[in-house]
């Protein structure tokens, strides 16, 4: 047990914490601070690749061509088949063939590890959300409507 568990942790464990390759998905300024206000330490191109760290809040760390800075999280996407350039038609077909896969970073503002760690339910906003729920007669009867089988 104890082999298989350094095994884990030499080999698992760095492979995840290796940062991704992601692209930017339009012009975007590479900062000093995970915030607007900071300053700018580059102009980068839409469909540059940087090597990407762990998020924090709107922000991802970034390297580019050696520099380490701050970009937008919605400006990074994670599929080497946008940096290639593929079209929108054939995005389009593999979202209705089913042959997708996640590739867009996104996140709610001001949301980190802290936050979510913290985080307590709202059971008032749970009690609201129940005069919400369908019954399954309304269920089907809605889908029956629309077509759906």
């Amino acid at each position: 047990m104890k082999k298989w568990l350094l095994i884990f942790g030499l080999v698992v464990i760095p492979s995840l914490l290796q940062a991704k390759t992601g692209y930017l998905v339009r012009n975007t300024d590479l900062k000093s601070g995970p915030q607007q206000s900071a300053s700018t330490l580059k102009k980068l191109t839409k469909n540059s690749a940087v090597s990407v760290g762990e998020r924090q809040g709107g922000w991802y760390p970034v390297t580019y061509q050696g520099v380490q800075g701050w970009v937008r999280l919605l400006h990074v996407k994670f599929s080497a088949s946008y940096a290639k350039g593929s079209s929108g038609i054939g995005q389009a077909a593999n979202v209705l063939s089913g042959k997708t896969s996640p590739t867009m970073a996104t996140g709610v503002k001001g949301l980190d590890k802290a936050s979510i760690q913290q985080a307590s339910p709202n059971y008032r906003q749970l009690d609201t959300l129940d005069r919400y729920t369908a019954t399954p007669y309304a269920a089907e009867r809605f889908a029956q409507e629309g077509g759906l089988k």
